[in-house]
């Protein structure tokens, strides 16, 4: 199932994936400053997630529920409008087909999100390819750590190869649950495509709310986006605590899906 499943998967989603990673890292390397030329020798500073003043990057953060259904898109809801899922059961049962195919969204949704940040690192390769200790940039204030309230701490000052590998981490386990939202969306919904336009929806109105009541802090396009020299004002709870209610959601939907009958 697994396998039938990642074979379903049309070439022009890849291909778009593809080209949009490369548009995206091109941009970002391109349009950030020249840091080697103020002898600034550190690969964070031209990586999306953790550069200074990124418009792509909080674009990117904003549209992180569409990216991750590049390749899961329709994973679930093209099964259900086509009234396949008949004949799916004929090959594996009700809750081995709805297991299998929550994992194959996390995965994709995680694939999609993460693979413009590592063609990122690519591009950025050919501009630098050091990681220096950021302390050593104390001249020009700058760091990921300027106020002492980071959630992650120095770990990025101290450990930058780490902190970009953990970044990576942490954007596909996004994708995966906005992924697997979107299944959800699709199971509890009869509208067609309605797993890529309400996760966003609710994603976008998280984020206004959020903001208007002075919480900013407690949305992934504040704690996700590190860039140097500005003081990100975290420890780390809203991160946590928000991701965890989120794994939470997913996991009640995947046990609603798998305790009832999608063909009823």
């Amino acid at each position: 199932m697994y396998k039938i499943q990642m074979k379903s998967i049309s070439k022009w989603r890849w291909i778009f994936l593809f080209a949009m990673s490369v548009v995206f890292a091109a941009v970002q390397v391109l349009g950030v400053d020249d840091w080697t030329a103020k002898t600034v020798d550190n690969l964070l500073y031209y990586f999306a997630p953790t550069a200074q003043a990124s418009a792509i990057a909080q674009m990117y953060l904003y549209a992180l529920p569409l990216v991750a259904m590049i390749l899961s898109g329709g994973l679930w809801g093209r099964e259900k409008h086509s009234h396949r899922l008949i004949s799916d059961y004929a090959r594996i049962n009700h809750r081995s087909w709805v297991k299998t195919t929550f994992m194959n969204n996390f995965l994709l949704g995680g694939i999609s999100v993460s693979s413009p940040l590592i063609f990122n690192v690519i591009f950025g390769l050919f501009r630098c390819h050091h990681f220096e200790n950021t302390a050593s940039y104390a001249d020009y204030g700058l760091g990921f750590n300027p106020v002492g309230k980071f959630w992650a701490g120095d770990f990025l000052n101290d450990h930058p190869i780490y902190g970009l590998i953990f970044i990576i981490m942490i954007y596909f386990l996004y994708g995966g649950i906005f992924a697997c939202i979107g299944m959800i969306c699709s199971y509890l919904l009869k509208y067609r495509y309605i797993e890529y336009f309400l996760p966003f929806v609710i994603y976008f109105a998280y984020i206004l709310f959020t903001s208007v009541i002075g919480m900013e802090d407690w949305n992934p396009v504040f704690y996700l986006y590190i860039p140097c020299a500005v003081g990100v004002e975290t420890t780390g709870i809203s991160l946590f605590i928000v991701t965890f209610v989120l794994l939470i959601s997913i996991f009640i939907g995947y046990r609603k899906m798998v305790q009832h009958d999608v063909l009823d």
